[in-house]
């Protein structure tokens, strides 16, 4: 096992990530926020959450921890995962329904743990980064100069893998507060990644609810909760068994019409894995990890 396997933990990354943006409502100057409106209780809501816009502006802050443990024979090894980041995006060039094509982020923190829990700045801090997709995968400038092969390791993860479309994880149609929906497991997949190991298609489960409606500055606004239980149940290329499920919880609080791109989405993970090693030590993997980023749109 290694950090990939915290790909799930992080999942709410990739969400906001993909989540899309548009103009913010216009008002005066100084005009206070208003407060939340208690949303009708029979009313049908068709959730939209924007793409991200050329032009589109955004200070995005992150707080990752989470830790993977393996016990065999005993003993217990444990590697941590720890990372913080404090941004300013700015979208030069986006195309509908993908990543965007070209972007900048301009960092006041980035720092990450090593595998003992160490902090340690990145290479990137206090720098502008801008990155540009060509096809799959992004090539990185930092302050203007081509990135090492070091950095661009250290970037990858933020902007490669897991970034595919939202729309799988949204109802299909209107829904009331309270009702839920599946949410097909390809869609999950798309925006998590890969897998430790494949899971079971006919197990493994995930749903959506929309948990609360109200507006707030004119914005219709909700809190989606989605419930993600990825079960395993296979074999290894030896014929040993793979055993277990890494469930997971992903609230999304934030903008539902479609107006702007503002809101916190928070995931929570924890759970194990049974497997055994290359010379046959029944392994225990435990994963678990929090997250929650919020993207606040700057005017």
């Amino acid at each position: 096992m290694t950090h990939r396997t915290l790909s799930l933990a992080v999942l709410a990354a990739a969400l906001v990530g993909c989540s899309k943006s548009g103009p913010e409502p216009s008002g005066r100057p100084g005009d206070p926020a208003q407060p939340p409106e208690a949303a009708d209780p029979n009313a049908t809501l068709t959730i939209t959450i924007r793409e991200p816009h050329k032009g589109d502006v955004a200070r995005i802050v992150k707080n990752r921890k989470g830790a993977v443990s393996a016990t065999s024979m005993n003993a217990t090894q444990t590697q941590y995962d720890v990372l913080r980041l404090d941004y300013i995006e700015t979208v030069l060039e986006a195309a509908a329904g993908e990543p965007p094509v070209k972007l900048s982020r301009e960092y006041k923190v980035a720092e990450r743990s090593d595998p003992k829990g160490e902090m340690t700045n990145l290479p990137f801090t206090g720098k502008t980064v801008t990155a540009e997709r060509i096809v799959s995968s992004y090539t990185y400038a930092i302050d203007g100069k081509m990135v090492s092969p070091a950095e661009k390791r250290e970037l990858d993860p933020e902007f490669t893998g897991g970034r595919g479309n939202f729309e799988g994880m949204l109802p299909k149609a209107p829904v009331k507060v309270g009702q839920t929906w599946a949410v097909d497991l390809a869609a999950v997949r798309a925006l998590a990644g890969s897998t430790p190991f494949e899971y079971h298609k006919e197990k493994s489960r995930a749903t959506g609810k929309l948990v609360r409606a109200y507006k707030k500055d004119g914005q219709q606004r909700g809190v989606i909760e989605w419930k993600i239980d990825l079960v395993f149940d296979t074999h290894a290329t030896n014929g040993s068994p793979i055993t277990g499920s890494l469930p997971s919880t992903v609230t999304y609080d934030g903008v539902i019409d479609g107006s702007s791109r503002a809101g916190t989405m928070k995931v929570t993970l924890k759970g194990s894995i049974d497997h055994r090693d290359v010379i046959g030590h029944e392994v225990k993997t435990t994963i678990e990890g929090t997250q929650e980023q919020t993207v606040t749109p700057v005017k």
